[in-house]
């Protein structure tokens, strides 16, 4: 019988196809004086198409990003890659972060670390790593700023850069595994359509880097070669420019290959591994510097004792899809608020192709497979899934194990919050062996068969939950955002012509309202005090408050800067004669010297008032749900009301809706806990405006005045802020969204 050489001779074309084919099947090459000549036509041609490609090289890397493309453009709307279309990122707040970030780190002069933010966040401390605004295309589109429109987005773009990106690397891994191109292509479908990585979509886009882990497993599995160390670099460097999740996975995939190349290979003596260790953390380093992670403190990386956990991974994430229902599965109950990190859904495919490469692995078992040169890599997986799990371990919606661990621990684990995201090394890493052991441990016909099978099923299983998605982000991303006040107001139409900052008084992480500035304050080339970050210095915070105490207690103001106040009332002690105060757009301003501009009477008249301008006795009104008493002028049907009422958020939202009752104009003042009257709203016979800064314990008094004259009261209405009663399944756990 004949049998194939390793090599075939140079023949022509079609020779060696046959020869590799057969070769690939350990059967003989087809001739045309016979050998096979008995094998049906349709036979032939199926091995023929599951043989080894020889099409160039360069033709062959395209299959990858050409499945990413086209899986893109399935699942998302093109006007998402137009640059200047950034209303998609608008209506969530993850999203505008980036947004924001990004729109105050153009502007700013390149210094040192360049991915420092000097005007966003200010005394926060802040950087553009720390908004998820992807400091590798923040630093590369940053360089063409001057070219840029004014309003510019790269989202898009990263996008469709990650999902082919993951093709490409997929076709790499694909790779080291067949040279078949059927089975390659199907190697490469599994991980383009990865449900864990679209569901990053809806707003953490910098996660969707899986590519990064893909990577990371290449360079794993790859032979050893000179260069490695440098590849090792180029990648960690590149990850911590995504994401830090990123990089703590790769990094930990990084040591598995040290661990493989000192004590299963035996290819590294300890003196050049600690030489590579060096390099790699130096260049590290280094990159870490320059994205502007060592902005804020190492000890603030930590998110604190609690939040370890808070974003653990399920038991049951593996076969638990996330917010949509698929063909096989439905949504599993999920620790409340932990949904999208709890989530881990391999897909029917990969569940069926594991009990067949654990068959195939028995089968064969005699097979010359060396398995130890992955042992490390699979400790590490385990590792990193323990770490996922969290000390509280999940089986959906109840804790049914919590595991006791020391605070000081407990306060280093709190910088991965979202633990769960640990989990997909094992994610990919088990992915990669079940289509490597099919692909590897059958006949290439049977593989291929059963790997075609496998995504078949993969696909149908997901149909009816990537449309549920799909028109998920179709609407989500065109929605207008809900609850994003908008600066309408024509003091601010003055303010940056007079002024350099806003300044939240007090500073907090993520204030109420605070993205409508910052999207303003970027726009008009103001700074902003406060901001949406993964990681804060709570230290900074306490020193930037107590200055502007003093500031506002002793004085002096900051004659550059408007004062925004959010939860409290004004402090006017260092108020000067000049200074304006009053409400604006919902909220308590403070602006020094607004009386001495020409504006303040022309173009902004009764926007805000003196320090001094209040009624010069109590009124006698009592604050009311809306009904008014009559006064003497006969003002018997104004009313004013606010809804809700009481507020069961801190800081919480309330609209205030008014009428005088007679068509004549009258004026909303507010007082803050027993504070001065301030002007909440201007003269009008009627209308609704939005208080966005009511806190637990506060008691707000909205007053309606007749006229401008801020005389005669017509009606009150008292808002309070209360906890809400909660339930006590939510008294023992309350959880939000992860970073």
């Amino acid at each position: 019988m004949m049998t194939a050489k390793p090599t075939p001779a140079r023949t022509s074309r079609q020779s060696q196809d046959h020869a590799r084919t057969a070769n690939a099947l350990n059967r003989p090459p087809r001739h045309e004086s016979g050998g096979l000549c008995q094998n049906h036509e349709s036979s032939m041609a199926w091995r023929h198409l599951i043989a080894s490609s020889t099409e160039p090289r360069v033709l062959q890397g395209l299959i990858g990003p050409l499945f990413g493309v086209l899986f893109f453009f399935l699942m998302f709307d093109p006007r998402l890659l137009n640059p200047a279309y950034i209303d998609w990122l608008l209506p969530n707040e993850d999203s505008r972060m980036q947004l924001i970030g990004w729109s105050f780190f153009r502007t700013e002069p390149w210094h040192l670390p360049p991915g420092a933010a000097t005007q966003y966040g200010l005394d926060m401390g802040g950087s553009i790593v720390f908004t998820d605004a992807i400091p590798l295309f923040a630093f590369i589109f940053k360089i063409f700023r001057s070219w840029l429109p004014e309003h510019f987005q790269y989202m898009g773009l990263w996008i469709l850069g990650c999902y082919m990106a993951q093709g490409a690397v997929a076709w790499l891994l694909s790779g080291e595994i067949t040279q078949r191109l059927v089975m390659r292509c199907v190697i490469v479908a599994f991980f383009v359509t990865s449900p864990i990585m679209l569901n990053r979509a809806v707003a953490h886009h910098a996660l969707m880097g899986h590519w990064l882990l893909l990577a990371a497993l290449y360079l794993h599995i790859r032979p050893r070669e000179r260069w490695m160390p440098l590849w090792w670099c180029l990648l960690l460097a590149v990850a911590a420019l995504v994401n830090a999740y990123l990089l703590y996975m790769t990094t930990a995939i990084w040591a598995a290959n040290l661990c493989r190349q000192l004590w299963i290979d035996r290819v590294a003596t300890y003196t050049r591994a600690v030489t590579s260790i060096g390099i790699v953390m130096a260049t590290l380093l280094c990159t870490m510097w320059a994205a502007g992670y060592f902005a804020i403190p190492m000890r603030d990386f930590s998110a604190g004792v609690e939040q370890y956990g808070r974003f653990a991974a399920n038991l049951n994430s593996f076969w638990n899809p996330l917010w949509f229902p698929t063909v096989f599965f439905s949504p599993q109950p999920l620790l409340p608020g932990s949904e999208i990190e709890g989530s881990s859904y391999l897909g029917v495919g990969i569940m069926t192709l594991v009990p067949i490469a654990v068959y195939a692995l028995v089968r064969r078992r005699h097979d010359t497979l060396s398995t130890a040169a992955y042992v490390p890599l699979a400790i590490v997986a385990l590792g990193l899934c323990l770490l996922g799990l969290s000390h509280r371990i999940a089986w959906g919606d109840r804790i049914i194990l919590t595991i006791p661990l020391p605070p000081s621990l407990l306060t280093i684990l709190g910088a991965i919050r979202s633990s769960a995201r640990m989990l997909w090394v094992a994610y990919y890493g088990l992915t990669l062996a079940v289509l490597a052991i099919v692909a590897t441990r059958f006949r290439p016909a049977v593989a291929t068969t059963i790997l075609l099978a496998g995504l078949s099923v993969q696909v149908a299983d997901a149909f009816p939950r990537l449309l549920s998605l799909r028109q998920a982000f179709q609407e989500g991303f065109a929605a207008k955002p809900k609850g994003l006040p908008s600066l309408t107001s024509p003091f601010w139409q003055i303010a940056p012509r007079h002024y350099r900052r806003i300044l939240f008084v007090p500073v907090a992480h993520k204030p109420p309202g605070y993205d409508a500035f910052a999207l303003f304050a970027a726009g008009h080339g103001m700074a902003i005090n406060v901001g949406y970050f993964a990681r804060v210095s709570n230290a900074r915070i306490e020193v930037a408050n107590a200055t502007l105490h003093e500031q506002l207690s002793d004085g002096p103001l900051r004659q550059d800067s408007v004062y925004v106040f959010w939860n409290g009332p004004p402090i006017e002690d260092s108020v000067g004669p000049d200074d304006g105060v009053g409400v604006v757009d919902g909220f308590p301003v403070l602006a020094p010297r607004w009386f001495e501009f020409d504006e303040c009477c022309r173009e902004a008249d009764g926007l805000l008032h003196h320090r001094d301008f209040a009624p010069s006795q109590p009124t006698a009104l009592n604050a009311t749900a809306g009904v008014a008493r009559p006064t003497a002028s006969g003002h018997t049907r104004a009313t004013i009301s606010a809804s809700p009422n009481p507020v069961h958020e801190n800081p919480g939202r309330t609209t205030l809706t008014w009428s005088t009752g007679g068509g004549s104009e009258g004026e909303v003042y507010v007082s803050i806990n027993g504070g001065r009257e301030i002007l909440f709203a201007g003269a009008s016979s009627s209308g609704s405006q939005a208080a966005n800064w009511i806190g637990f314990g506060d008691r707000i008094e909205f007053r309606l005045y007749a006229g401008k004259a801020h005389a005669e009261p017509l009606a009150a209405v008292l808002v309070t802020g209360e906890r809400p009663p909660r339930s006590p399944a939510e008294a023992r756990e309350s959880y939000g969204v992860g970073r």
